[in-house]
């Protein structure tokens, strides 16, 4: 076999050049400007769970009621009771995913990376490289989705959770607004969202409308129609799956359609500032994002590269054209974790095949969850009937 050599590793060269400012390098390998997915909702707020080994593959479920028993009825004095029991509950359940991403290092190379020749850290390099791999995939995982029932590797992204109206759900659906309503609509290759059937469990739906320009009667409306259309509250008090207090809605768009919103909030009269719908505030979170953040009805509008058409290269991206804007309340999902397994990092590793290589693993057992699709809305352009 070829004999390998060390002015061959490219990155032994680069780390070790003399006379350059040292312990410091810039991060070139990132392919968005942020990482809402992997840095706050898997990394920060990701939660972990026991397995409920439901489904005979891994996984959580939840459970959810569905319709009343029918009995409310006004009565007269002497009616006679006629009481029903009656079925009125599902379950969910979520398969979990599993993820890793690695690095390694070469024992001899990391001596000669030291001293007065090394410029920065080998390993950190390394290590620096494998975690950007992995925030790509996870990003990119997170607003994509499953390509069907059969795909056991991908995770349940938002390309699951979130579906568009078409033809024949416009038609079966019943009636929202003139652009919108809650869309039956399930994806190619499924039977169902996570073993509950939108066809049949109305409240398993979520918001969905289309738009054509960036104004305030067309994707504004839009958007006030999906927060009040999804703004559901029980008239009893059950215990439920709602996470934290209160509503913790946030809107997330691509990059264009931040843009045109940044655009209608400077045109506004200067009273009103730069909250798209200012007058029902629903949460504040401008001291997270900053107080010029653009936000509609108190919560900040999040631009996320991944749902852009292209990439910073110019490579297709899972949304197209449809320059979507999705509207989650977190108080009803996120990202699980098996317990654990929450980017778990091994001990170093030895290869079995070459003893002065060492390798270094990080495992994650996940996937996105929600328990209420009924409080999920995306407003987006109509690219060929979808």
């Amino acid at each position: 076999m070829a004999v390998v050599v060390d002015t061959q590793f490219d990155d032994v060269l680069n780390t070790t050049l003399r006379n350059l400012p040292r312990g410091k390098f810039n991060d070139f390998a990132s392919k968005f400007q942020h990482y809402e997915a992997f840095s706050r909702l898997m990394k920060s707020e990701g939660e972990t769970v026991v397995d409920t080994a439901d489904g005979g593959q891994g996984g959580f479920s939840f459970d959810a009621m569905t319709a009343g028993n029918g009995m409310g009825a006004m009565v007269g004095l002497a009616d006679v009771d006629d009481v029903n029991f009656s079925d009125g509950s599902v379950k969910g359940y979520i398969p979990w995913r599993r993820n890793k991403t690695a690095w390694e290092i070469e024992r001899r190379l990391s001596l000669e990376n030291k001293g007065l020749a090394k410029l920065y850290d080998l390993v950190k390099l390394k290590q620096a490289q494998s975690e950007v791999s992995n925030a790509d995939c996870l990003e990119a995982e997170f607003w994509g989705g499953p390509s069907g029932a059969t795909d056991l590797l991908s995770l349940w992204g938002m390309k699951l959770w979130l579906q568009l109206r078409d033809a024949a759900t416009i038609a079966s659906d019943a009636a929202g607004t003139t652009h919108g309503g809650f869309t039956s609509k399930i994806p190619n290759g499924f039977t169902d969202i996570a073993g509950v059937s939108p066809t049949t469990v109305a409240r398993w739906r979520n918001w969905a409308a289309a738009y054509t320009q960036y104004t305030k009667s067309d994707i504004l409306t839009r958007m006030r129609e999906a927060a009040m259309y999804t703004d559901f509250k029980s008239p009893v008090d059950v215990p439920d799956f709602q996470r934290g207090k209160g509503n913790r809605m946030r809107v997330y768009a691509d990059q264009p359609s931040c843009l045109a919103m940044e655009l209608i909030g400077e045109g506004q009269n200067e009273n009103l500032g730069r909250d798209l719908a200012p007058f029902q505030i629903a949460a504040d979170l401008k001291d997270r994002f900053g107080a010029g953040s653009i936000t509609f009805r108190g919560s900040p509008i999040i631009p996320v590269g991944q749902m852009n058409p292209t990439d910073i290269a110019g490579n297709a991206l899972t949304w197209g054209a449809h320059h979507p804007v999705m509207m989650i309340n977190w108080a009803w999902g996120g990202v699980k974790f098996l317990e654990g397994d929450m980017f778990r990092v091994s001990s170093p590793i030895m290869d079995p095949l070459r003893h002065n290589w060492t390798r270094v693993f990080t495992d994650a057992t996940l996937n996105p969850y929600f328990t209420d699709r009924s409080r999920l809305a995306i407003i987006y352009q109509s690219v060929n009937g979808d």
